[in-house]
């Protein structure tokens, strides 16, 4: 064979595998828009303009509990959206959000069944959508937020809803991309628990060493996050406690954003971005159908 002929047939192959790759980027965030923070939702409207110059495939938000935040939190280059349970018949909804520039194919929601104290007020649970990307490859999005208020015990049934949740309603052999805020952080019993039943991998620590912590949730340098702990008698805490885990995709970078200048949320955010070009088989351990009803809200 020529010279030129294998040059050729590479350079047909190489543009082929190219071709076939594919990255998309998301971003993590609670809003930090529980009623005591309604005072200041010049934030939801500043954040979403934020969210907007970065420009994210997708974007996971908690705490969008009512419907001017809603509106707030709604943009033209996302017009693809869906939100979590509503409030009814509980005070406030699940603040569950999630924007997509790509089109949604379908989506489920789940309440957790457990809760304690304030957590009761909202239909904490989890949002999945199932999105269409541009190369035709689809990818299951999920947002979910965890109890702040009681035992680690609350937290693991909680995770284990969500696991029997995803496994029966994500898209069989697309990749899987979690938002969560936990409410719990890697020092936890709960966040190796929580890898192993979900099956999934930290972005994070896949793309920084031990010696970065990934601070999501500052008492010491988020005035809201101090304040907010003070007045409710919370401890001032320095951790991460905003995720996001994969399946079937590769990350490839992730970085805490909105933690410096003026702040949003007495959270941080975290931007992320991946590698499509891999798929994921369906998990083995699957829920059995009559777990669940084949509705759009799903109680257990």
């Amino acid at each position: 064979m020529s010279v030129l002929k294998f040059s050729l047939l590479l350079m047909i192959y190489l543009g082929m595998n190219t071709a076939r790759a594919e990255t998309v980027s998301a971003i993590a965030f609670n809003t930090w828009g529980v009623p005591i923070a309604s005072y200041d939702t010049w934030r939801w409207g500043k954040t979403m303009q934020e969210i907007a110059k970065i420009s994210p495939d997708f974007v996971g938000l908690e705490e969008v509990f009512t419907l001017k935040a809603q509106r707030k939190f709604t943009h033209k280059d996302y017009p693809y959206r869906a939100q979590g349970p509503r409030f009814f018949p509980r005070l406030i909804s699940s603040g569950l959000r999630i924007l997509s520039k790509h089109p949604i194919e379908r989506k489920a929601s789940l309440v957790f069944r457990s809760c304690k104290a304030d957590d009761c007020l909202s239909r904490k649970g989890a949002l999945l959508v199932v999105a269409d990307l541009p190369s035709g490859r689809k990818i299951n999005v999920v947002v979910t937020h965890m109890n702040a208020r009681g035992e680690d015990n609350i937290r693991k049934d909680q995770v284990d809803q969500l696991q029997a949740f995803m496994t029966y309603y994500a898209e069989p052999n697309a990749p899987i991309l979690l938002i969560a805020d936990f409410n719990f952080n890697p020092s936890s019993a709960l966040y190796p628990y929580s890898l192993q039943s979900l099956q999934l991998t930290d972005t994070w620590t896949a793309t920084h060493p031990a010696s970065e912590p990934g601070l999501t949730s500052d008492c010491e340098n988020n005035h809201y996050a101090r304040k907010y702990s003070i007045a409710h008698h919370f401890s001032l805490v320095r951790e991460r406690i905003d995720f996001m885990l994969t399946r079937g995709l590769k990350p490839l970078s992730s970085e805490i954003i909105f933690n410096t200048g003026t702040l949003y949320s007495d959270h941080y955010g975290v931007y992320a971005t991946f590698d499509v070009d891999e798929t994921t088989e369906r998990s083995e351990k699957m829920a059995s159908a009559d777990t669940f009803n084949q509705s759009e809200e799903v109680y257990y």
